[in-house]
Formats: C-alpha cells, structure tokens, sequence
C-alpha cells in the first residue's frame, strides 16, 4: 500500500501534474467521523490498485501562509 500525504497545494499540484496518471485524494480532517469510517477502504484500495492508481491524502483543516500552502 502506498498512500502519500500531501502537505503544501505546490506538493499536490507536483504529484497530479501528469495527464495520463490516476489520482484518488481523500481530503480529510481528524475531526471527521466519516472520514475515519472511509480510511480503511481507501487504504485496501491503495493496496488494492498499487502501482497503476496514485493515492493521496490531503488534510483539508490546515492552516494555509496565504499563498496556499500548509504552514
């Protein structure tokens, strides 16, 4: 299983840049209870589709330097 978490929108727009590339990203929240209900899932399907689907996980309750990436 290879899920990679995104830190910065520049780290996010880098690993989705390529056209012919598939991306799942789950945008997340510790607080989130359905996000934690869907987590298992995304990883047996991380596991599931390794090495043709890219995984992602971005935290969406960050706070962001004003120019949109994380601080």
């Amino acid at each position: 299983m290879s899920i990679k978490v995104i830190a910065s929108m520049a780290e996010l727009n880098a690993a989705t840049a390529s056209p012919t590339q598939i991306s799942i990203i789950d945008f997340h929240a510790v607080w989130c209870g359905p996000c934690k209900v869907i987590a298992p899932v995304f990883a047996r399907l991380a596991t599931q589709y390794a090495g043709r689907v890219s995984f992602f996980k971005v935290r969406a309750m960050t706070r962001t330097n004003g120019h949109g990436d994380a601080s």
